[in-house]
């Protein structure tokens, strides 16, 4: 499990930590990070400190505003007025630090002498954040295909649960649906055993199959076809983080034979399908947070299983 989504493992998995380390999961918890302020600022503790980039967009002011996990709001980007001339006569920070450092940076190169630095709080009413982008495309998809591959790695090391085409996707070759699904199948067996808003890791290999089903908040769902032509021992291995008490747990239940998700489907199952994701995290939420945090809207990015 990352450790931005609260994973306190370190697996050395090889091909996976030497190829995409620490950036690449960087990208990913970029991509999730509005989800994680919003949840945060409806009750759920983040795993790590998050930051939503331009957020949201002030009626009155037309500015835009960065938000993060402790529900602190600053500027997106600096303020800069100048005159006629192209000069700066005055310039708005998020912070007194930053502001210093550019007027010393003025200083220094002789375009001013003189910067006066001046604190000012400015207090708004931040909107509620119920709608985001949800990142749904190759990222995201090699960090489950990872995530499903490290996990196995901490039980034995020795396992290589990758078919070519697998392992050519989470190394870097062009995207390929079909080795990381979007997974819309209800897997109940799965499901009872996590709680609400969990994030999930499922293994499981018998004969020549291998697969893996990564869920993300208890939402976000993906189905892995790791190998069909494996050749390692039976195993079903499961690694739960619940964001609500911090508290992750590997255990190895028994074999859940979880059906495939389909590798091609219809737009019109694709809509249905976000819309059945989105119904399942705002159910979860209320379960975890109670019924008083209301509803959320998730718009995918355009990227089908």
């Amino acid at each position: 499990m990352p450790r931005f989504l609260g994973g306190q493992r370190t697996v050395r998995a090889g091909y996976c930590n030497n190829v995409f380390g620490h950036d690449f999961e960087g990208k990913v918890s970029r991509d999730l990070a509005p989800l994680v302020v919003a949840l945060a600022r409806s009750g759920l503790p983040p795993a790590s400190p998050a930051v939503w980039p331009k957020a949201f967009v002030d009626a009155e002011t037309g500015h835009s505003y960065d938000v993060n996990t402790d529900q602190q709001t600053r500027l997106s980007a600096p303020i800069v007025e100048r005159d006629q001339s192209g000069k700066i006569v005055r310039a708005t920070y998020a912070s007194t630090a930053e502001a210093t450092r550019h007027a010393e940076t003025l200083r220094r190169k002789g375009k001013a002498r003189e910067v006066r630095v001046v604190t000012k709080s400015t207090e708004f009413n931040a909107p509620t954040f119920r709608t985001f982008t949800l990142p749904l495309g190759p990222k995201i998809r090699r960090l489950a295909v990872k995530m499903a591959t490290a996990l196995i790695a901490f039980r034995d090391s020795a396992i290589d649960p990758l078919s070519v085409p697998v392992r050519r996707f989470l190394l870097g070759s062009p995207f390929v649906g079909a080795a990381a699904r979007l997974s819309f199948v209800a897997y109940d067996p799965l499901d009872a055993l996590r709680p609400a808003l969990a994030h999930v890791v499922f293994v499981e290999a018998e004969g020549a199959t291998c697969y893996g089903v990564v869920q993300l908040f208890g939402s976000i769902q993906f189905y892995l076809p790791l190998s069909e032509s494996y050749s390692g021992p039976s195993l079903a291995l499961l690694l739960v983080f619940d964001p609500l008490h911090s508290c992750e747990t590997l255990t190895e239940p028994s074999p859940l034979h979880l059906p495939p998700s389909p590798e091609e489907i219809t737009e019109e199952t694709y809509e249905r399908g976000i819309a059945w994701m989105r119904e399942r995290l705002n159910a979860q939420i209320e379960e975890a947070l109670g019924k008083d945090v209301g509803s959320f809207s998730m718009t995918p990015h355009r990227t089908k299983p």
